[in-house]
């Protein structure tokens, strides 16, 4: 690896740092949460019928 890909390695690093962590089982919850709210509106679950 050259100076820049070192460089470039390091900042990445450094953004990842930054990064807030969720525990999975608190974020699961919440996908569930948004999913189940989503759902009667979701096109893909619920298709929306054509137009004669």
């Amino acid at each position: 690896m050259d100076r820049s890909d070192l460089q470039r390695t390091v900042e990445s690093l450094r953004h990842q740092l930054r990064i807030q962590r969720v525990p999975i089982s608190r974020s699961g919850g919440e996908l569930k949460q948004y999913i189940e709210q989503h759902q009667p509106n979701d096109p893909l679950v619920n298709p929306v019928e054509k137009a004669r």
